[in-house]
């Protein structure tokens, strides 16, 4: 029997979305073929999530934990953090250290996609249509009617490194510009205003 640790939590305001997700795919992982453990991971600590909800601390340097006097050490985990460590690449990297097999992509590739103005930027490269931006940097003065003029309304208003959702505003009108500004940088250091692109949305998911 396979020993999977589902690893939740995050640095980002959906940790509580980020726990029931692990919920969910607990629930869905045959108990006859798999040992599954919820693992929650934040700044503030790294602990596995019993059935009690009794918190066990964990062994960072084998990733394991103990209940009971019985180790567990896991042969394979999916990630179902949204936004930072799970992400952005810190948690992947630290796995791969480890050896221990992950469902998300390995660090380089993480750490590229989660910011959304250098992942821009290397598919434009590859001759990949982007829509235009313009980015604001911590503690750069901006200017509304440029920012305007270039992308035209409506446009986007969003942290560069994120959770898809987290802190990005679609401005409809001049007024709006200014308080999506600063909803996303209470969400991130540098943010970027991305020109509306009118469309459909199509994704694909691969097992």
């Amino acid at each position: 029997m396979k020993n999977v640790a589902i690893i939740c939590g995050g640095d980002s305001g959906e940790f509580e979305i980020s726990v029931k997700s692990a919920q969910v795919v607990k629930q869905n992982l045959d108990p006859e073929r798999y040992n599954s453990k919820i693992i929650v991971v934040s700044k503030k600590g790294w602990y596995g999530l019993l059935k009690d909800g009794t918190r066990v601390d964990v062994d960072k340097n084998d990733f394991s934990i103990s209940v009971g006097g019985h180790r567990t050490k896991f042969d394979v985990a999916f990630n179902a953090v949204h936004g930072e460590p799970g992400e952005n690449g810190p948690l992947s990297g630290y796995l791969e250290l480890l050896g221990i097999p992950c469902t998300s992509s390995p660090l380089t590739t993480c750490a590229l996609t989660f910011h959304k103005d250098f992942c821009k930027r290397v598919v434009a490269s590859y001759g990949v249509k982007v829509a235009p931006s313009i980015l604001i940097n911590e503690g750069d003065k901006y200017d509304a009617d440029e920012i305007i003029k270039k992308l035209g309304l409506p446009l986007f208003v969003k942290p560069t490194c994120n959770g898809s959702s987290v802190g990005v505003t679609k401005v409809k009108t001049a007024e709006e510009l200014a308080p999506a500004i600063y909803t996303a940088r209470a969400a991130g250091r540098q943010i970027m205003c991305e020109k509306f692109v009118d469309g459909r949305e199509f994704g694909c998911g691969a097992m």
